[in-house]
């Protein structure tokens, strides 16, 4: 296995980054911020643009999630796609026609 480039953060010292730069704790625990919480500033702009985008838009929560996961597909991001699938699925209803077609 190789080693990672950059070392994910252990999941209490990257809540208690969160915590002090004001990233929500909900964002803290998944890797891509387990990542950014090496620099906090980062985390924290990347923390207000993502929630900026996902829930101060326009489009109603299910035609976000199929964007999202219709650029993941169209621009290769394997993690995007494969953190979304569960969330398209279990948290908006698509179904594998709507995310495959």
């Amino acid at each position: 296995m190789k080693t990672p480039r950059v070392t994910l953060l252990e999941t209490e010292r990257a809540l208690e980054a969160a915590r002090e730069a004001g990233v929500p704790d909900a964002l803290a625990e998944l890797n891509v911020f387990r990542v950014l919480l090496h620099r906090p500033k980062v985390a924290k702009a990347m923390s207000d643009l993502l929630l900026s985008m996902l829930f101060g838009g326009v489009l109603d929560d299910r035609l976000r999630e199929l964007v999202i996961m219709r650029i993941g597909w169209a621009t290769g991001a394997d993690y995007e796609w494969t953190q979304h699938w569960a969330i398209a699925r279990e948290t908006f209803g698509c179904t594998d026609g709507d995310l495959l077609e």
